[in-house]
């Protein structure tokens, strides 16, 4: 029956309770709400019977007014203690105590403008408050404000003295500095003789060394940030250091050699009053005097800094300070008065006193806990209470009643319960707290009532009464068998809908365990699941919105690791590089079917992998032998990543074994299906190694070229390095996962950075057809630089075209702009297959198989040679090839889209026969456009800076200018002058006689030697003088291998093509200075002779 009694008052709690605060529900707001219709309808009826107008009556319109304002409570919450009303800030509960003194929300409103940052615009409303950080901030202002100007009226403090009286050295320190230097924070760095004060605070610090027998206190060094000298800070920081002397008795201070800012500050409190200069003091420790000072009157008190959150957290905590120090002092005296109960219980009284300070009294069921009736009565408690309070106002230098007042601050500002007007209509929880005593009291006489009769029995007699129990238990043992029959069937209906019955498995079950042998879990799992979330909904929203903050927080990453929890987030560890735990893995038993589905193009070889793939969606494991017949198919049919990533471990227990060994610094695998399938590693594995290749450039441990090589060839000292490293970081976590289960496995960074690249890299190629080559040259540039480690992970591999064609790209772009021919045929590589291997984006796994092993070859050789560029020079070859292309597509817009096939042509037909200069010439003199689109070429690259670097030589400059040449020869002679020229040198096969004749017919063919005679030095001088000015690129670099090298990388090694290696003639040079000038030069290099001055010029 007791038990009864207590289930139904806890239950009567429950309803009247929420965590703390008194639950109201609807039926007060709705009795209310019906109470005021039923007066306004009654005060209508009166009106229509009577003919009197009740609205206009004074009572009616103050009950109106009231009601309306009772509204405006709608959603305030009482607290237990009845000390708090939650007010409503922009739809959130904000708390206020009465002790603030704060009456309604007009008040509170006034109160939050006046004490918002400065600067910041004051709000119209309550509603207007965007969050309840602003408003806490404003009332946590105005509380420290308040201690401050309390402690401020105080005589000076002394750390002695506070710890003395109930302080603890930490709390008398913030006493000191709340009182001294408000705003400030005071650090006291090393002891004895070697202690400094650091008086810091925004954007100032100011450093004191205390006094001590020999002289009196040493103002150091003033600091102020660059761009606040203009604020003050500095004459702050000085009244900072002298009113914590004041403060602590002392009135004299030392300077050290002062800066001329230094000497102007000190000079301008002079000029103010504060302080008054005495003699200088010598000092042995420097060659300047020390400077001595008076301080002369009271310093300002209100600081000119605005206070910060820091400052703020620790004036509020001196409330805290003080009552901490009281309740020590309150032991000591109730114990020197005679009280025997423990400390504990004491210090339990003084705060039960402490919440009742604003009324100046404990109830008398509080009074009972501390002692008997007779020290009730004669005051016992208050004399450790006065007592206490007389040690604080010592200690403080104040008046009880500002203890008390003190002590009403709150660190935590949540306060206040709204004033009742006389006839106001009451708020629904203003009526319950109203009534809250009666309501304490009733559950409070229940729980004592039912703690005094606690264990108490009644003797039943009389032999009635003994027949009547008789047949009860008669009746009650059969009653209590079936209770214990139902109960057990209700157990074991409790049991097999939690843990499952595996006896009731069904012949589809039998048929199921052979696509998933532990299917039986997961399908009854997921249907008792069902039912659950159908009868608590409340669930399925609670794990949406779980979801869906997840997915907020971690916007932008992979689907997969949107809803993983990091170390960071939940321990506030290793912030920096966290680790990521996939607990749902774990803890979710819905996993299979609310987790991502893992998709693995690599996987898919066919529509049998991409069913087997999409089967194991579903939460329970395939059965190990279909994938490993779809590993060994893939391997047969040369897959060797599907093959890998299919293969199955056949011991699971040899990857807790590999791990054991990797952190003795053994790598071991023990797994046979890894070795068949994956080489002795696993494919995911191998991206880890690669990650790991490319940190060692990162950490200067191996070079690029280097690192790449071991990814290409996966073997070697660096490979084998980051093999083991990568073992040995993947430890703990495959050992934890092994334990505590796959949701505890911890996963990095890296993982991370790995499927982000792994993500972009798929979305790359899968729009590489809508990409012309030179976008999926830059586009993989760009990739390069957002993931540094992209080359050697496609490398670190199991081979396959993304593979390849990662080490072909790679190679080729070691190579700088315009010279991939002369790389491709030192090593034998057709430059027409690296055309077509940017043509097809690199899909060489369509080629012929001797294009493809000849190309493969190529770039192997090439980079046993070529050295990796930085990554500035990349994006210069990068910037020069793209703006070359853009010339190339500006000349198809001017002289038509074959362009380009012409010029080709031109230069296929044009060799060193004369046939194949005639046909060239006659291709130039039927096709204008021709010609004109090469000068345009050649102009356009020769004057810029970024075409010129590569694309620009001598030769081209040269060409320009006697295409120059020959354009003004022809605007005097004509165009049949190079008609007449042909007919000329044809005539030689005839007869010397018919040339001569043909040359004294034509003169215009002696005035083209005179004219030619004249352009050529100028045009030489100003080949050569651009020539010389043509900017130089970076060209590639060179490995220093120590391997022996292939027949096509000893060619490239030997015959190294060079940016900008092309020198000027000495026929080049006297052409443009001229014959006298140019032997002069020479004698001058060559006999040591004087060179004229005018030469010189």
């Amino acid at each position: 029956m007791l038990e009864v009694t207590f289930k139904i008052i806890q239950q009567v709690k429950n309803a009247w309770y929420d965590e703390g605060r008194i639950r109201v529900d609807g039926l007060a707001k709705d009795g209310r709400n019906e109470f005021a219709a039923a007066i306004e309808a009654y005060a209508v009826s009166m009106e229509v019977a009577s003919g009197v107008e009740f609205s206009q009556l004074r009572s009616l319109s103050k009950a109106r007014q009231s009601y309306k304002v009772s509204q405006r409570f709608d959603d305030a919450i009482m607290t237990r203690s009845g000390k708090t009303l939650d007010f409503s800030i922009n739809g959130a509960p904000f708390p206020l105590d009465v002790d603030e003194g704060i009456r309604g929300t007009e008040h509170l409103l006034a109160a939050i403008n006046k004490w918002l940052p400065p600067g910041q615009p004051k709000y119209k409303s309550l509603f207007d408050i965007p969050n309840l950080d602003i408003p806490r901030a404003a009332i946590r202002r105005r509380a420290s404000d308040r201690i401050r100007r309390m402690l401020a009226t105080s005589e000076p403090l002394s750390v002695e003295k506070l710890v003395a009286n109930g302080f603890t050295k930490e709390a008398a320190e913030r006493v000191l500095a709340a009182k001294s230097t408000p705003g400030f924070t005071i650090i006291q760095e090393g002891a004895g003789d070697q202690t400094v004060f650091r008086f810091t605070a925004d954007n100032v610090e100011g450093r004191m060394l205390p006094s001590n027998e020999q002289r009196p206190a040493l103002m150091t060094i003033t600091e102020v940030k660059k761009g606040a000298r203009r604020k003050g800070l500095g004459t702050e920081a000085a009244r900072a250091r002298m009113q914590f002397l004041v403060d602590s008795g002392e009135t004299k201070f030392l300077t050290n050699a002062q800066t001329p800012d230094g000497a102007a500050l000190w000079k301008s409190l002079e000029d103010r009053g504060w302080i008054e200069r005495l003699e200088d003091l010598p000092t042995a420790a420097q060659k300047e005097p020390y400077a001595q000072y008076k301080i002369l009157s009271d310093l300002p008190q209100r600081p000119i800094i605005e206070l910060g959150d820091e400052a703020l957290d620790s004036m509020a905590a001196i409330a805290t300070d003080v009552s901490d120090a009281m309740r020590e002092s309150f032991i000591k005296h109730a114990i020197a008065g005679g009280e025997t109960m423990p400390k504990q219980a004491i210090s339990d009284t003084f705060d039960t006193w402490l919440r009742g300070v604003v009324d100046h009294k404990v109830t008398d069921r509080d009074l009972l806990r501390f002692g008997s009736a007779e020290k009730r009565v004669t005051g016992f408690l208050d004399v450790p209470t006065n007592k206490a309070l007389d040690d604080m106002a010592t200690a403080l230098s104040m008046e009880r009643e500002d203890i008390i007042t003190l002590l009403m601050e709150r660190a935590e500002v949540n306060a206040m319960k709204p004033p009742l007007a006389k006839g106001q209509f009451p708020t629904y929880s203003r009526a319950v707290d109203e009534n809250l005593a009666g309501a304490e009291e009733v559950f409070q006489r229940l729980n004592d009532g039912i703690e005094d009769v606690w264990g108490q029995t009644n003797p039943v007699r009389g032999v009635g009464n003994e027949t009547a129990f008789k047949n009860w238990l008669d009746e009650a043992d059969g009653r209590i068998t079936e209770a214990r029959i139902m109960a057990d069937a209700v157990g074991q209906a409790a049991r097999d809908f939690t843990l499952l019955a595996y006896p009731a498995k069904k012949n589809i079950d039998l048929a199921m365990a052979y696509i998933y042998p532990y299917q039986f879990w997961y399908s009854r799992t997921y249907i008792h699941w069902i039912e659950r979330l159908a009868r608590r909904p409340y669930l399925a929203s609670g794990y949406a919105r779980y979801r869906s903050t997840l997915e907020k927080i971690h916007a932008g990453a992979p689907e997969w690791w949107k809803y993983n929890l990091n170390s960071g987030e939940m321990l506030g560890l290793w912030k920096e590089n966290p680790l990521f735990f996939n607990l749902e893995a774990t803890l979710n038993p819905l996993n299979g079917m609310t987790g991502v589905d893992f998709d693995d193009p690599d996987k898919v070889t066919g529509w049998a992998t991409d069913f087997l793939q999409n089967i194991g969606k579903f939460g329970p494991s395939t059965w190990t032998g279909y994938s490993l017949a779809a590993a060994m198919a893939a391997k047969i049919n040369g897959e060797d990543r599907a093959a890998a990533k299919w293969s199955p471990r056949l011991i699971p227990q040899t990857a807790t074994i590999r791990s054991v060994a990797a952190l003795a610094g053994i790598d071991l695998e023990l797994d046979p299906s890894v070795h068949l399938f994956g080489g002795g590693m696993g494919p995911y594995e191998q991206r880890r190694v690669g990650r790991m290749l490319a940190s060692y450039g990162d950490r200067s441990k191996y070079s690029d070229a280097e690192i790449i090589d071991a990814a290409n060839s996966q073997s070697g000292p660096a490979w084998d390095e980051a093999v083991l490293e990568q073992s040995q970081q993947r430890a703990p976590g495959q050992l934890a996962s092994a334990t505590l289960g796959i949701g505890f496995r911890p996963r990095s960074n890296t993982d991370l950075a790995i499927d982000a690249f792994d993500q972009q890299h798929r979305r790359f190629w899968a729009m590489a057809d809508e990409m012309s080559p030179q976008e999926i040259r830059n586009g993989l540039n760009n990739m390069r630089a957002k993931f540094p480690f992209m080359d050697v992970l496609l490398l670190s591999r199991k081979g396959g075209l993304d593979r390849d064609r990662a080490f072909a790209y790679n190679v080729l772009g070691r190579i700088p702009p315009s010279q991939s021919d002369d790389f491709a045929k030192l090593v034998g590589v057709d430059p027409r297959l690296l055309s077509k291997f940017y043509d097809t984006k690199g899909q060489i796994d369509a080629w012929a198989e001797t294009d493809r092993e000849k190309f493969m070859a190529g770039m192997l050789d090439l980079s046993m040679v070529l050295d990796m560029p930085q990554q500035v020079t990349r994006d210069e070859w990068t910037n020069a090839r793209n703006a070359y292309s853009s010339m190339l597509d500006e000349q198809k817009r001017l002289f038509g889209d074959d362009i380009r096939d012409q010029i080709n042509a031109y230069f296929a037909s044009f060799d060193d026969t004369q046939e194949g200069r005639d046909l060239a010439n006659q291709m130039l003199k039927t096709n204008p456009a021709l010609e004109a689109a090469m000068d345009w070429q050649d102009e356009r690259v020769v004057f810029s800076p970024v075409l010129a670097s590569y694309y620009a030589n001598l030769q081209k400059v040269q060409k320009y200018y006697d295409g120059l040449m020959f354009d003004a020869i022809e605007k005097e002679l004509g165009p049949e002058i190079w008609d007449k020229w042909a007919v000329y040198w044809a005539l030689e096969a005839v007869s010397k006689k018919a040339q001569r004749d043909f040359w004294k017919a034509n003169p215009d063919l002696a005035r083209y030697g005179d004219l030619r005679d004249a352009w050529t030095p100028l045009a030489n001088q100003h080949a050569v003088r651009v020539g010389r000015l043509l900017p130089q690129g970076t060209g590639a670099s060179q490995r220093q291998m120590e391997d022996e090298l292939g027949l096509g990388a000893e060619d490239v090694a030997a015959n190294f093509p060079q940016i900008g290696g092309e020198t000027i003639s000495l026929d080049q040079w006297q052409q443009a200075m001229g014959g006298p000038s140019f032997n002069l030069v020479m004698d001058f290099l060559l006999n040591d002779e004087d060179m004229p001055l005018s030469v010189e010029k």
